[in-house]
């Protein structure tokens, strides 16, 4: 059986245990929200990050939904994935 190497499409949501912060790529999903001045993150080459803060994701496992709070989120808009911190759960 063949397996499939291709990356991930853009925008896609990836539970990441090496990840220290979650990562957003959209503003829209932020309940707060304040402006980052200067800073980049690295992961990925190195991107600016336009602000921090709380994030509300619904996620669905089987038959049930979840809301989830990321607290301390970086809204990086330059990155290829949604990454939520698996450390920071």
């Amino acid at each position: 059986m063949a397996q499939d190497t291709s990356p991930p499409p853009r925008g896609s949501w990836i539970a990441d245990s090496a990840s220290t912060k979650h990562i957003l790529i959209s503003r829209e999903s932020f309940q707060s929200y304040t402006t980052a001045g200067n800073h980049t993150v690295s992961g990925f080459g190195s991107v600016r990050c336009h602000g921090t803060g709380t994030a509300a994701v619904a996620s669905h496992v089987k038959n049930s939904a979840y809301n989830l709070a990321l607290t301390d989120a970086l809204h990086v808009p330059d990155s290829p994935y949604n990454l939520i911190s698996i450390g920071r759960m």
